[in-house]
């Protein structure tokens, strides 16, 4: 099965077939099964999750999208032996940190003759890689709830909270064919149904 960096297309899963909407459980299972549909969800699902583990430790993209591809080899390689699909976040989670602190120790050697980029890598440490998992898997749970509310509801909190630069309720209420008027309470509405995703997925 085919491992590609998340700023590549892939395949699109039948909407009839494993899709990201379904729990780690039953994409594991899938997976093993041979479905290459299921496998390709649990990538989408997962990819910004693995990436935002190299990016937080300040590598470069290109170096962040070496370590996803090494952590979806392992993923690939060692997803028989998960024992807990439900604990497929914090796994992913661990080993990509471990790869960043390796590659961190690694690069760290081959600098010692560079000091002007050995101390830019110094400065890049300011999180502990334990504050640093706590964030990602944080994150990754506000990723699974936005997932579960409505199109509509998911759009309009990227425009307002996720996307750089932040849209003006002007703007947002044009691209979601609405009133300027009603941006504000479909924003409440939206936030109370995301509070209630997330206590669903324990966040």
């Amino acid at each position: 099965m085919a491992i590609q960096p998340p700023t590549l297309p892939r395949p699109t899963v039948p909407p009839d077939g494993p899709s990201t909407s379904w729990d780690d459980v039953a994409l594991v299972e899938a997976c093993l099964a041979g479905s290459e549909a299921a496998w390709v969800a649990l990538v989408d699902k997962y990819a910004r999750l693995i990436i935002s583990v190299p990016l937080r430790f300040r590598f470069a993209r290109s170096d962040a999208e070496d370590i996803f591809q090494a952590v979806c080899v392992d993923l690939l390689e060692q997803l028989p032996a998960v024992r807990e699909p439900a604990a497929l976040r914090g796994w992913l989670v661990q080993v990509a940190t471990h790869k960043c602190l390796h590659a961190r120790r690694r690069s760290g050697r081959e600098e010692l003759t560079d000091p002007v980029e050995l101390a830019a890598d110094a400065t890049s440490a300011d999180d502990t890689p334990e504050q640093i998992m706590a964030d990602v898997q944080q994150q990754q749970l506000v990723r699974d709830a936005l997932s579960r509310v409505s199109e509509r509801c998911q759009t309009l909190l990227r425009l307002l909270f996720v996307e750089t630069p932040l849209r003006p309720y002007d703007e947002v209420a044009r691209l979601l064919g609405v009133a300027r008027g009603s941006v504000s309470f479909l924003r409440g509405r939206c936030l109370q149904r995301l509070r209630k995703a997330m206590t669903a997925v324990g966040a």
